[in-house]
């Protein structure tokens, strides 16, 4: 696991004289005693974050990038008894060509390396004038950091669309590599004048440049991490608005070391949203939405990012809340996991939110029913089918015709294959499992006309609950 910093070497004033690239001085905000002057802010972050920060540096550039700079100044910081001039002329050229060579590339890393006390490895990318090109800049970026790594990134420098790859790239390492993001740097040269340099009597200082007297403004270096937390957090609350998976919320929170109470009621919330337990599932919402109100409102816990994310992440616990019975609950989270693909999911609760309708409905019509018991749960599911002890009920199948719903049984019938199939996998070689992806789309959209029709309410008055006189 090594700490690395990835940084860009833009092109700079390309026609320059071994000494003439204008130095910045550099700051850090919190420590803006300690100043650091150099034209290049990787060198910088180097000597202000500190060396020990870091394992290893890599620089990104096009041919054409201030080699030829980046060398003059290493060489001169170094004091080194290179003939420097001749060198500068070499790769200047090289530089105006667009073929910095190997030689050249050896020859900067070592001087910079020398500079920075930190191990330096260029790479080369294309200036990214086509789709091949943008793809092989971010395969470049893509290959750098080994799994685990700690990263850090600059974003000052380089082509405009440079740093954004970067950035992708962050994500990019979070996501797939597991790697640590540490940093992300700017150097805000453009903010130099809202910082300038005080002596210690608190008056503005001056400096000579290119002979002429000018104020002297020094350039913070801001870490612009909390861009990467929000997109954390975003990640985190789409993947629960699309998958019902709130172990990234979760990890966020722990990572905050918040009030450990909002943690526990969203592993209850997210525990019960995993096992499918509806008489659990809408107080656990309505808990959770509380505490995320309240976690908002109060001003000593606040998390920034959260508001931002408030509405997707208080979306389905706002949708259930708005259910009054169990059956609504399961068709929601039917529903919701239809939409993500998560077809096996999405079939058995499915089946189960009919089953739960049908105990409504006789629960509302004065019978001792309880959906739980796999007695009663039986008796739904023959009730859908039109069936009673295992053979067709006539009584049921006339119902269902006369009330357009001839096709209630059938389709409840398949639906329940399925859910046999998916739920036991041996003994039901029968059943084609291979075309439910084909046959779910029609299930959903027929239970979804039908499951409401009121002429289900008049079932207990053709076939009675054992509970019912």
């Amino acid at each position: 696991m090594a700490k690395i910093l990835i940084i860009v070497l833009g092109k700079g004033q390309q026609q320059l004289k071994i000494e003439e690239y204008r130095k910045a001085h550099y700051i850090l905000p919190q420590n803006p005693s300690e100043i650091k002057t150099t034209p290049f802010v990787g060198e910088a972050i180097i000597s202000l974050v500190g060396k020990e920060s870091f394992d290893k540096v890599f620089i990104l550039g096009t041919n054409d990038s201030m080699w030829h700079t980046l060398y003059a100044h290493c060489v001169l910081e170094n004091e080194s008894d290179e003939d420097i001039t001749t060198y500068f002329n070499t790769i200047s050229e090289e530089v105006s060509n667009r073929e910095l060579s190997d030689t050249s590339q050896k020859l900067i890393e070592k001087e910079f390396e020398t500079l920075s006390c930190t191990k330096t490895a260029i790479e080369i990318i294309p200036i990214g004038k086509n789709e091949d090109e943008l793809w092989s800049v971010f395969e470049t970026i893509s290959k750098i950091p080994q799994q685990n790594d700690i990263v850090s990134i600059d974003i000052t420098n380089g082509l405009r669309y440079q740093p954004l790859f970067l950035f992708l790239g962050l994500f990019y390492f979070k996501t797939i590599l597991n790697n640590k993001i540490k940093n992300v740097f700017y150097g805000a040269l453009e903010l130099s004048a809202e910082f300038p340099a005080l002596d210690e009597y608190g008056k503005q200082e001056y400096e000579t440049i290119y002979g002429k007297q000018q104020v002297k403004n020094l350039t913070p270096i801001f870490d612009l991490k909390p861009l990467i937390e929000i997109m954390d957090w975003i990640n985190a609350s789409n993947t629960f608005k699309q998958y019902g998976d709130l172990s990234l919320f979760i990890k966020l929170l722990q990572d905050k070391n918040i009030d450990n109470n909002l943690i526990v009621k969203a592993k209850d919330y997210a525990q019960s949203l995993q096992l499918n337990n509806v008489e659990n599932i809408k107080s656990n919402s309505t808990i959770f939405k509380n505490k995320i109100k309240e976690m908002l409102e109060n001003v000593t816990t606040e998390i920034k990012p959260l508001k931002f994310v408030e509405e997707a992440i208080l979306d389905f616990p706002n949708q259930i809340n708005l259910k009054n019975n169990s059956w609504e609950i399961m068709w929601l989270m039917s529903e919701r996991y239809y939409k993500s693909g998560q077809l096996a999911l999405a079939t058995i609760l499915l089946f189960e939110a009919i089953i739960s309708r049908i105990a409504k409905i006789y629960l509302n019509n004065g019978a001792n029913i309880d959906e739980s018991k796999i007695k009663d749960s039986k008796f739904c599911s023959e009730v859908a089918r039109s069936q009673s002890d295992g053979t067709e009920n006539v009584a049921l199948r006339n119902f269902y015709n006369q009330n357009q719903l001839a096709n209630f049984p059938v389709n409840f019938a398949k639906l329940g294959n399925y859910r046999n199939g998916l739920a036991h996998v041996r003994g039901n070689e029968h059943i084609e499992i291979e075309n439910l992806p084909n046959d779910f789309p029609k299930l959903y959209k027929y239970f979804k006309s039908n499951i409401n029709n009121t002429n289900l309410e008049n079932l207990p008055n053709i076939y009675k609950h054992p509970s019912m006189p």
